[in-house]
């Protein structure tokens, strides 16, 4: 077990809390309404995604599939899934 101090930045929509060389711990928040940027690729052939939602829904596209999601959501985005 290793405590990872983090640098979360608040004021950012998306901000990388800690990385290694096969993670990374992020937070991302989205307005009523809004969408990640569909026009970047976010696929991580190096590491698998965990997605928790804290409150809210949504709706998560991933390779063509879609998956609800609300609070207490847990989705896997596993290594090089688009």
């Amino acid at each position: 077990m290793k405590h990872v101090a983090t640098a979360r930045q608040r004021r950012k929509s998306f901000a990388v809390l800690h990385a290694t060389r096969s993670s990374q711990a992020a937070t991302m928040t989205l307005r009523p309404g809004a969408s990640s940027d569909e026009r970047s690729s976010n696929e991580h052939a190096w590491a698998e995604q965990w997605l928790y939602v804290v409150a809210g829904t949504g709706t998560a596209r991933i390779g063509g599939r879609s998956v609800k999601l609300r609070a207490g959501s847990l989705l896997l985005i596993e290594k090089r899934e688009p």
